[in-house]
């Protein structure tokens, strides 16, 4: 099953490099054809901006056209101008011959004036004669031929004048269709000037603008073969452009084409091998469900075991702490012992006085008044000198406990003053001193054996604490009946200093182990201060 996993794990992690492949190749395919797509587009752009340009081209040549027009309109005002300076020319030759005729017309009227002034002094002479010749008959010796020829004088006159006055009347006339020429002459020759001046205007206009339009048309003609020239070269860059870029945006469609089938074929086999894989996922799932079981039940006992080391643990702590404790409880025993011996020791002495006493006084009769004078006196010596204990952390307790210690030897050694009568020490501070328990002592603790230092290893209580420490907390629980010489009132006082330092529950343990471990004579002593222990309040926490 193992090898059928790692089979399908390894053909998996095959299938799935394949797939990121063509999926790599497919995405840069893709973006391949993005951007071909992106340069079609520029070519597109740069197609619009090319018939935009077209455009523009077309826009300048109708602008050249409008041009040309304008070119050919300036030509025709010209052509306008220059007959018009004919017909100027013409009408001033005429008017000159008009004002010749005038001058000729003139001259003809005086003449004729001249003649017609002529022809009445000849009819005034001739009236004149006639008047002479009817007033005086006689002096003609002819009268008769001289009034025939003043009668065809008088008729050529009549007749000269009357071709005089109606050559006179054609002259008139003549007179006034020239001056009515020559008045419509000046006027037009007038308003030929006044035409003149416009024309001579526009035409200087026409001529400005002329310039000005060859100058434009000769720089729109250069921009324009230059924009010819420049779109023929662009024109045929972009058609290259525009067919590379659809060969190979049909070389990507082709491509994206095959890829696609590809990617179909792949995708199907990826299903059908997904449906493998799906098989034996479901298989691995259901074997990964059993193996989970396995490992709960694999995790319990090895919280079990877990729960049992801690608890191992927490024996050989107490075991330890046991252990320390009879260390110290022995150490406790020696110097009770030793202060044994010397109580014992200071007693012999005070039996020796005591003997010198009475040997001294002859008589073991002492009056109670004397007797009762030697207890004051010792009490108040004693009130006056407390005993200082050595090297106490805390001198309330030991100078509680001295004091009771003193109290109680001074009791003793009262009532044996009382009924033998003899005087008291005058040193009684050495006697409580030499009753006192001195329990801060350094204790050298007794090595453990190596099975049990094996045992009590990676315990909490691997530091040694100090032997004041273990005195202070062993020095009520480890004394015999027969060595200790502390009460079962000292025994509180230490216990209730225990208490304050230890847990309650580590206590209760440490009192069934104790109770467990003792023999003999301490046996009912650590049965005695169990119960204490269990009696004691909650507040040690």
């Amino acid at each position: 099953m193992a090898a059928e996993r790692g089979g399908a794990a390894s053909s998996l992690s095959g299938l799935e490099a394949e797939h990121e492949v063509t999926k790599r190749a497919f995405s840069d395919s893709r973006a391949e054809l993005l951007h071909k797509e992106r340069n079609t587009e520029w070519l597109k752009i740069e197609l619009v901006r090319a018939k935009e340009f077209q455009l523009k081209l077309a826009e300048k040549d109708v602008a050249i056209s409008e041009l040309k027009r304008e070119l050919q309109r300036v030509f025709d005002l010209e052509a306008e101008l220059e007959l018009k300076s004919k017909d100027e020319k013409e009408l001033l030759e005429s008017l000159y011959s008009q004002t010749k005729q005038l001058e000729q017309a003139k001259m003809s009227l005086e003449e004729s004036k001249l003649e017609i002034g002529y022809l009445q002094t000849n009819a005034e002479t001739v009236e004149h004669i006639k008047w002479y010749y009817t007033t005086s008959p006689k002096t003609n010796p002819n009268p008769e031929c001289d009034v025939e020829l003043l009668k065809r004088r008088l008729e050529r006159a009549e007749e000269s004048e009357r071709l005089a006055a109606s050559r006179a009347e054609s002259l008139a006339r003549e007179a006034t269709l020239l001056k009515n020429e020559i008045k419509l002459a000046t006027e037009a020759e007038e308003k030929s000037s006044r035409a003149m001046d416009d024309l001579a205007s526009v035409l200087k206009e026409v001529t400005m603008e002329l310039n000005k339009a060859r100058e434009e048309l000769s720089e729109a003609e250069s921009e324009l073969e230059e924009m010819r020239s420049g779109a023929s070269g662009k024109e045929e860059k972009l058609k290259a452009l525009l067919e590379e870029a659809r060969r190979e945006a049909n070389q990507y469609k082709n491509t994206a084409e095959r890829l696609r089938h590809e990617a179909e074929e792949t995708l199907v086999a990826w299903n059908e091998k997904e449906v493998g894989f799906i098989g034996c996922m479901k298989r691995v799932e259901e074997e990964r469900a059993s193996a989970q079981k396995e490992n709960k039940r694999l995790l319990e006992a090895e919280k079990m075991t877990r729960e049992s080391k801690d608890e191992t643990h927490k024996l050989r702590d107490i075991l330890k702490q046991a252990l320390n404790e009879a260390n110290a409880a022995k150490e406790a025993a020696g110097i009770a012992k030793r202060e044994n011996s010397q109580v014992k020791d200071s007693l012999a002495e005070k039996d020796g006085a005591l003997e010198y006493l009475t040997q001294e006084y002859g008589t073991p009769k002492l009056s109670e008044a004397a007797a009762q004078e030697s207890i004051k006196e010792l009490k108040k010596l004693l009130h006056r000198t407390p005993p200082v204990p050595k090297h106490s952390p805390k001198p309330n307790e030991e100078d509680h406990r001295q004091i009771h210690i003193n109290k109680q030897q001074d009791h003793d050694l009262c009532d044996s003053a009382a009924t033998s009568g003899y005087e008291p020490d005058p040193k009684p501070a050495k006697v409580a001193k030499a009753m006192s328990f001195d329990l801060t002592e350094p204790v050298q603790t007794d090595p453990l054996d190596p099975a049990k230092a094996e045992a009590l290893q990676g315990s909490i209580f691997d530091t040694e604490s100090p032997p004041a420490h273990h005195r202070k907390k062993s020095s009520s629980a480890c004394t015999s009946d027969s060595e200790s010489m502390v009460t079962d009132e000292e025994s509180d006082h230490l216990d209730e200093h225990g208490n304050r330092i230890k847990k309650r529950a580590l206590l209760r343990r440490f009192g069934d182990l104790l109770i467990r471990k003792r023999v003999g004579h301490h046996h009912h002593h650590h049965h005695h201060h169990h119960h204490r222990i269990r009696r004691q309040p909650s507040s040690i926490e």
